[in-house]
């Protein structure tokens, strides 16, 4: 974890071309992501403190499982950082 930090806090440039490239071919991902992020925010979505896959408590990702297209933005489960990582989702 330690190697990692050091690797962004040395790589700024970097992280920010990639981010800037990634979100300039994922359009409709980063709009998805916004929308959760302003409902939940605004009220609407209230994240839960356990994954809804395995149950352990966390902080969950919003994992969009029927896609980011609008109809589906908020339509969100949430999940672990290892859940939501796996591919059987």
């Amino acid at each position: 974890i330690k190697k990692n930090k050091e690797w962004v806090k040395n790589n700024q440039e970097k992280i920010k071309e990639y981010r800037k490239t990634y979100y300039r071919k994922n359009r409709i991902k980063k709009q998805a992501r916004e929308a959760v992020n302003r409902a939940i925010k605004k009220g609407l979505l209230r994240r839960p403190n356990r994954c809804e896959r395995c149950g352990i408590k966390c902080k969950p990702d919003a994992h969009h499982w029927k896609g980011y297209e609008k109809e589906n933005q908020l339509e969100v489960q949430w999940l672990c950082k290892e859940c939501h990582l796996t591919k059987y989702v």
